[in-house]
């Protein structure tokens, strides 16, 4: 099997499974059913099916210019046709931005609020024009449908069902009613409603982030990182009998690690990690989703040693599991618990720095301890 490649954006690779989404597999049911009902059987001509006459026809003239400004493309020529179009496109890419969810969403209410007012294809509006001994005798007008018995007198055309003048069109079926030969497997409306409460629980799965230096901070406060880090102090795998921090023995450790059950504070922290968030909103270009599990895609050497300092400040402690003093040599002003030559010798006369060295060992140098001398000399 070929593994499918991840999604990318910004720094982080992530999957989101739109096909297990309900209002994914409503829509797209919904979709075919509409696109399978033809323009003859709706008593029209020029309209190829249902679907393309909802497209075109019914959605208000300023919903067009709302996808434009919500939408990443937002300033360029490409645009958008009508929304079922823009739905079956973002469908088609795979994912969902949160800014066409943030469109979707909308649109749930539009829709709704549109029932019963000018814009519901049950009320559009047509002249019926009355013929006698071939001169018009009258006009009239009706609701939902052109093709009257009127119109069949006139042109030998057949009228439409009396139901669609009445209020219950198959546009105006598709979009409101709860089921039916034209709403399957329900209105649109419906949908739409489902498409909402989906934005709000969904997740984006097999996440993973990678963590750099001036992450350390924002990533000490994530429980389920501060708690793998409290456990790595005390993991005897990742120190030397030295007590020096095996840091490569880490990184591949920590890489290799599923992280679950994020808590809802420490999903606003990994998305500002990640640069799905910038000051605490999700940006309209980013993935709709909440991270919920993650794995590290990497972590430098500096933000792993400063996650163990950390947690060895927590842990009120300065040693490795073993007792030795916790020290590393992957950075410079990276964490060192060594003894200094002050500690050791106090104002005692300090040795000499290194061999054939002629001057005493600084105060702030560190010393290397016996059973460390014997084990490099080992």
């Amino acid at each position: 099997m070929v593994k499918k490649d991840k999604d990318e954006f910004e720094r982080i690779k992530y999957n989101q499974n739109l096909k297990s989404y309900k209002f994914v597999k409503d829509f797209t049911e919904w979709k075919k059913n509409c696109l399978g009902i033809s323009g003859s059987d709706l008593f029209v001509e020029n309209i190829p099916t249902l679907y393309d006459f909802l497209d075109t026809h019914i959605v208000p003239s300023g919903a067009n210019k709302n996808v434009r400004d919500q939408s990443v493309n937002a300033g360029k020529d490409e645009g958008v046709k009508g929304f079922l179009s823009f739905i079956s496109n973002a469908l088609a890419d795979g994912k969902f931005t949160f800014g066409e969810a943030m469109i979707i969403s909308g649109f749930a209410e539009t829709l709704s609020d549109m029932k019963g007012t000018e814009l519901d294809p049950a009320l559009i509006v047509f002249t019926d024009i009355e013929m006698k001994g071939g001169k018009k005798v009258g006009t009239s007008e009706v609701l939902g449908h052109y093709r009257t018995d009127n119109y069949e007198k006139r042109t030998g055309k057949p009228a439409a069902p009396v139901s669609w003048l009445a209020g219950e069109n198959p546009p105006h079926q598709a979009l409101y009613a709860e089921s039916g030969k034209y709403a399957k497997p329900t209105g649109l409306v419906y949908i739409m409603k489902e498409a909402k409460d989906m934005i709000k629980g969904s997740e984006l799965t097999e996440v993973e982030i990678p963590f750099s230096d001036s992450d350390f901070e924002q990533a000490d406060k994530i429980s389920v990182i501060s708690d793998y880090f409290d456990k790595a102090i005390k993991n005897s795998s990742f120190w030397t009998e030295g007590g020096m921090l095996r840091v490569n023995i880490l990184r591949r450790d920590f890489r290799n690690t599923n992280f679950g059950r994020i808590k809802r504070k420490d999903q606003q922290l990994l998305a500002e990690i990640s640069g799905l968030n910038r000051g605490g909103k999700r940006k309209k270009e980013a993935p709709v989703g909440e991270i919920t599990e993650f794995t590290p895609l990497d972590a430098t050497a500096g933000a792993l040693i400063e996650l163990i300092d950390k947690a060895l400040i927590r842990a009120g402690k300065n040693t490795a599991p073993n007792g030795y003093r916790a020290w590393q040599n992957q950075r410079k002003k990276g964490f060192d618990y060594r003894k200094t030559a002050k500690e050791v010798y106090g104002t005692k006369e300090r040795p000499k720095s290194g061999k054939g060295s002629r001057t005493q060992m600084k105060p702030t140098q560190r010393v290397i301890s016996k059973m460390w001398q014997s084990l490099l000399w080992r």
